[in-house]
């Protein structure tokens, strides 16, 4: 017989500063990043290996890695864990390459490898200056302002100060010129064709292409808008292959999409768009990667959570042909705003999946259909499942089901049917652990991860998610977003102080600013404890005078905050 468990809590009171690790007492110096990386180069904010950033690199212009000689060589831009790297946009120019961006041609490649403890930065000159207080962009001031990631309070966004970041591939994509000529190569967004010329070149023949590794990397404070509709998403992935390594990646405050593809079949995991002002998510050009825990929160200036695009095309082109973007999605958690558009906005032949993930506070329709291409896609390869769905600032459906038009009437059908698909729950009380908003409705602190209750937990789930779990969303028990984003750093993301290491079963956890509660399933008779690390990956170590009560869900301690950076906790059996 399985033994009966019972919930207990550990209440803990400790600092959660927001100072980063690795800022630097002395100035760190500024390197001028070049136009052109046509060699293997290595980037590395910690020259002396002491844990201390003391050199941070300038981008005041798109620098592009490859081999721009004959493509015979394909050079490897190495990023080591905890660089900094700094940019601007220009104030005047419409070329796009005078924007401080980072552009991975298809004859180049990315080793940006960061870690949990030593994420990989990149943000803007004002920030990297408030941060390390040195004048980056050379204008002889200091920045001694916070930027301001949300955009849709009283302060506005100090997004949109450089480009992003840029990786094209040698992947398939969907671009037609005629009704069956798929030219499979196109210049990406951001800069002008006739000067770009061919380092803006993607698409290819390889899906399984190799582009490097891109992991552990805050982008922060971009989308520089060069020419009208004519914005740098925070990563752009274009023809991007599966042999391409994308995990863990978080971009805030951009002006345009947090994230795109544009065909390709890069598999990603743990991306994170906060408060990014276009699309959280867009898809384009048939991509055809598979994706899980995706994390989106919105601001009152953020548009759809996600735009998909079947393909593209120029001329007498098609939009309609192969490759479909049949992407596939699992464990998506999205929160609107007031503000924010829809939920999701499908066109253009979109034939992909999003499966077991939670769509909350969506500011307007929860589903808006384009065309009839798409339409036919419902039911066929456009599969929503088992997905939970707050109730929405507007409709259900975008289009409006009692109009006149025929057309409108076949867009709202088709929109509920999606909605309509098994396990879709509408309505949903979703449980975050935690959850606050400001004046203007907009997510200030958030805890992710789903109540134990909540019907995130102990349903029926889609198969087929690259990793297994047991729960719907991006966060189960643990927070991946805890340690190396910049929401975590700065408060935004509540629970990091929480790591779960399989240990226990854990139910919530809450921090009131003074007191730090963690609930937990306990067995009977066990004993626990509480340990403490100053980093993510590092060893735990017992906090001094916890002690277990028997009382169920009473259990507590408390002990005066140290004066260090911010600490992470676990639950522990301790040793009988």
């Amino acid at each position: 017989m399985k033994q009966q468990t019972r919930q207990k809590a550990f209440t803990l009171s400790a600092l959660l500063g927001f100072a980063l690790a690795g800022v630097a007492t002395a100035n760190p110096i500024i390197e001028v990043v070049p136009d052109t990386i046509d060699t293997d180069t290595t980037w590395d904010s910690d020259t002396d290996g002491d844990g201390v950033v003391d050199k941070i690199y300038f981008m005041s212009e798109a620098a592009f890695v490859g081999d721009f000689f004959d493509g015979s060589t394909r050079p490897t831009l190495t990023i080591a864990p905890g660089t900094v790297i700094a940019a601007v946009g220009a104030n005047t120019g419409n070329s796009g390459l005078d924007v401080g961006a980072l552009v991975i041609a298809q004859t180049g490649a990315i080793n940006a490898e960061g870690t949990a403890d030593n994420p990989i930065i990149f943000t803007s000159a004002a920030e990297a200056e408030f941060l390390y207080g040195v004048d980056v962009d050379g204008d002889s001031v200091v920045n001694s302002t916070k930027p301001d990631p949300i955009g849709g309070d009283a302060d506005g966004s100090d997004g949109g100060a450089w480009g992003g970041v840029i990786i094209l591939g040698n992947a398939p994509i969907n671009y037609y010129n005629t009704p069956t000529n798929n030219l499979n190569s196109n210049t990406v967004e951001g800069f002008a064709k006739n000067l770009a010329g061919d380092d803006i070149l993607y698409g290819g023949d390889d899906p399984a292409d190799n582009s490097g590794i891109f992991r552990y990397v805050s982008i922060r404070f971009g989308g520089f808008e060069f020419a009208t509709d004519e914005e740098i998403n925070g990563l752009t992935m274009a023809g991007v292959g599966s042999g391409t390594t994308i995990d863990h990646v978080e971009v805030v405050a951009n002006t345009d999409d947090g994230f795109e593809w544009f065909g390709g079949t890069v598999n990603t995991s743990h991306l994170f768009a906060l408060y990014c002002q276009d699309e959280s998510f867009d898809f384009d050009e048939g991509h055809q990667g598979t994706h899980q825990f995706f994390f989106a929160v919105q601001s009152n200036l953020s548009d759809n959570g996600t735009e998909a695009d079947g393909g593209n095309r120029t001329g007498t082109g098609v939009k309609d042909g192969e490759p479909l973007t049949n992407t596939k999605i699992y464990n998506a958690t999205y929160v609107g705003a007031p503000g924010s558009a829809d939920a999701f906005r499908l066109k253009d032949n979109f034939a992909g999946q999003f499966h077991n993930s939670i769509f909350a506070s969506t500011g307007d329709d929860l589903m808006r259909i384009d065309d009839n291409a798409t339409i036919g896609q419902v039911g066929v390869n456009l599969l929503f499942t088992n997905n939970l769905w707050g109730t929405p600032g507007g409709d259900q459906t975008n289009n409006d089901p009692t109009s006149a038009d025929a057309g409108v009437v076949a867009r709202a059908q088709a929109e509920a049917d999606v909605l309509a698909q098994t396990g879709n729950v509408l309505d949903a009380e979703i449980q975050f652990t935690e959850i606050a908003r400001n004046a203007a409705g907009e997510v200030s602190v958030i805890d992710p991860r789903p109540v134990l209750g909540s019907s995130a937990w102990g349903t029926a789930l889609t198969a087929g998610a690259p990793e297994a779990v047991d729960y719907r969303g991006a966060f189960g028990r643990g927070n991946w977003a805890a340690g190396w984003t910049y929401a975590d750093l700065n408060g935004i993301v509540n629970g990091p102080m929480l790591v779960e290491r399989g240990v226990v079963e854990l139910t919530s956890s809450s921090f009131d600013g003074t007191t730090f509660t963690i609930n937990f399933v306990a067995e009977p008779g066990a004993s626990y404890k509480v340990t403490q690390s100053s980093t993510l990956n590092g060893a735990f170590t017992d906090v001094d005078g916890a002690v277990l009560l028997d009382a169920p869900a009473a259990a507590s301690i408390s002990f005066a905050p140290p004066a260090a950076p911010k600490l992470f906790f676990r639950i522990e059996k301790a040793e009988e």
